[in-house]
């Protein structure tokens, strides 16, 4: 009696069909909208209840008159589709790959896995869904095997009501055949209507889950997800009851239970959906997004548009079958949902001819989506302005922070810049607790890893070449301290030519101690600044590593270099002892030879010989100023060596 009903059904014109259609709609959204204790009148009087009927005697209902039964089943076969086997079959088949299509197949993906992506990405998985609808739903999925469907069952059926084959459109139009494409038809429309509803409901609940009620910000690191809580069930209660404390549970046991019963809570904030970078351009305080927000919002409404515009497109059987028959270029497709371009009007009670759009339900579905996007972006341009706070990191310039340490009249010592560095890395160690690897704000995982690594790494940037500092500083010290060694050196090993000479080699021999505990005290100094650089572990090359240990034992080597020095001083004494007092003894036979000639001085008194007498005198004048020189220069280097004076009075 269905079968009957729905065939009569059938033969009614497209726009009986679709004013049906529409108000079945019409009541349902009403329906959805008003408040059930609404629609029952206060003063509804019901009717008074039926008497019961007579129960009958026999298990059979009797057939008033007239009871022809070959003319009433003459009548049926007539109206009926269901006549023959090929078509009850076709039916089934049909039937069958309309409801595989519903349950195998959605528009969009989201079955993500907890995956987090970026939002091109996202963007392509969905695209990849769309494109496999688009393939399963075209001559070589969903409406090919239909057609594969009609042709094997009805290869057979020949001339008559079914004819595959016709070639006359008269007859086709009064034929079963275009009934039953009618009827694959509006099954093709239902399972779309049911595919698109089916698929629009589960995208919208996959994003709404994923926006959370309320975002708050503090800081950078403190963001605060609020969502909406899901009552627990009875059997939620029960199966949490396993996780309470005890109070003879551990504290280690009392922290793991409350970690599963946190990892597997049905109120667990959900994972983010998209991951954006923070980009900081040059000179910019404030980051960027790696993508807009805006352009989020743009991409989601294209990937819903392009979902429900695929729907669209998906062929009618009735031209593919009989294209003899239809040979239009002009492609006919199924009725299938379309996103209207404005908000629907709601119709007015007052016309019934006014009726709801039938895409209302589309319109309103995808407006929630779209807001709750909106709404889901509006923490970002919250989030990004925290990072104002890190102005002073941000105008940070390691170069000219450096260059200004050892710059006018009093440069940094090592022990500040030692002090400045462990400064340094308490505000990296801070800064790294004030800006988070990620952070997840509203339905983003927002990297700040970018932004981190280029502040922490100013910081880091001036501890290593504070260090470097501090090592120029010591290798600077250690040439001072080895140069002057050298210069100690090169005067102790000069070679003395003369007594006076080596008094004063043996004299600065002596004195040269208090110069090398001074040194001594340079290199300790110079040494505890390599041990800041060990410290923080700064590596010298070989050769450095080589002068670091060739300056430590400079006063080890100076010492030695002393001993062997006085031991040669000894033996060069004694030879120029030897040689002094030869030429001593050469001196006296001089002298002896000077003290008889001013003896005999008094030969001179010829007046004639005035002038070559003055000449003389004269010349013996200045021996005896060079044998007084001589005789102080002897008197000198014997006190030099230790010798008691020679008795030159004579002079």
């Amino acid at each position: 009696m269905n079968r009957i009903i729905m065939e009569k059904t059938f033969e009614k014109s497209d726009d009986e069909m679709n004013q049906h259609s529409q108000m079945w709609w019409d009541v349902r959204y009403w329906l959805k909208r008003t408040d059930p204790n609404q629609m029952i009148p206060a003063n509804l009087t019901l009717p008074p209840k039926a008497p019961p009927k007579e129960v009958p005697y026999f298990g059979r209902v009797p057939v008033p008159p007239p009871n022809d039964f070959p003319e009433k089943f003459s009548n049926f076969c007539f109206h009926s589709l269901f006549i023959k086997d090929e078509v009850i079959r076709a039916m089934v088949l049909i039937r069958e790959e309309c409801n595989s299509v519903m349950a195998k197949y959605r528009i969009f993906e989201t079955n993500m896995s907890g995956k987090i992506c970026r939002v091109e990405e996202f963007k392509q998985h969905q695209a990849a869904s769309i494109s496999s609808l688009k393939h399963q739903t075209r001559e070589q999925g969903w409406v090919g095997k239909l057609e594969k469907i009609i042709r094997q069952q009805f290869a057979n059926v020949g001339k008559g009501w079914f004819n595959i084959h016709e070639h006359s459109k008269e007859t086709y139009e009064f034929g079963k055949l275009k009934k039953f494409l009618l009827l694959v038809n509006f099954m093709m429309q239902d399972t779309v209507l049911t595919l698109c509803k089916s698929s629009v409901k589960e995208f919208k609940d996959f994003i709404l889950s994923y926006v959370p009620e309320e975002t708050l910000i503090e800081t950078t690191a403190k963001i605060k997800n609020v969502f909406k809580e899901i009552p627990k069930t009875d059997a939620d209660v029960s199966d949490d009851g396993d996780l309470d404390p005890c109070e003879d549970d551990l504290p280690e046991a009392v922290e793991c239970k409350q970690a599963i019963a946190a990892k597997f809570s049905k109120n667990k904030n959900p994972d983010p959906l998209f991951e954006l970078d923070l980009v900081l351009k040059p000179g910019a305080l404030i980051p960027a997004y790696s993508t807009p927000p805006e352009e989020v919002v743009s991409k989601i409404r294209q990937i819903f548009e392009d979902g429900i515009k695929v729907l669209t497109e998906i062929p009618q059987l009735e031209p593919i079958l009989l294209s003899k028959l239809f040979r239009s270029l002009a492609a006919k497709t199924i009725k299938a949902p379309v996103i209207p371009h404005e908000q629907p009007k709601l119709p007015d009670k007052n016309k019934k001819a006014d009726r709801l759009d039938d895409n209302a339900w589309l319109y309103y579905d995808f407006m929630t989506i779209i807001e709750n996007i909106e709404r889901a972006i509006e923490p970002l341009a919250a989030y990004v302005h925290t990072f104002s706070a890190f102005k002073e990191q941000n105008e940070l310039n390691p170069d000219k922070y450096v260059s200004s340490l050892d710059d006018g009249e009093s440069p940094i010592s090592p022990e500040e810049l030692k002090a400045d560095i462990s400064r340094l890395l308490k505000k990296e160690e801070e800064l790294k607790e004030l800006i988070p690897e990620q952070v997840t704000v509203s339905m983003f995982l927002i990297n700040c890893k970018d932004i981190r690594n280029s502040y922490a790494g100013k910081y880091q940037t001036i501890v290593q070449k504070e260090i470097q500092l501090i090592a120029q500083k010591a290798k600077d010290t250690n040439f001072k301290i080895t140069n002057e060694f050298a210069e100690i050196i090169e005067t102790i090993t000069r070679e003395p030519t003369t007594i006076e000479e080596l008094t004063d080699t043996k004299k600065y021999i002596n004195e040269i101690g208090i110069e090398i505990e001074k040194q001594k005290k340079a290199i300790e100094n110079c040494m505890g600044v390599y041990g800041i650089c060990d410290e923080f572990q700064y590596e010298f090359s070989g050769s450095e590593q080589s002068d670091k240990w060739v300056m430590f034992g400079k006063p080890q080597s100076v010492m030695k270099i002393i001993e062997a020095k006085n031991a040669e001083l000894e033996k060069l004494k004694e030879s120029m002892t030897k040689k002094m007092e030869a030429d001593q003894e050469e001196f006296d036979e001089m002298l002896e030879g000077l003290l008889n000639t001013v003896s005999n001085f008094n030969i001179y008194k010829n007046a004639e010989k005035f002038a070559e007498n003055a000449e003389t005198a004269e010349n013996v004048y200045k021996k005896i100023q060079e044998f007084v020189d001589m005789s102080r220069m002897f008197n000198a280097r014997e006190f030099a060596v230790g010798k008691e004076p020679t008795d030159y009075s004579s002079v």
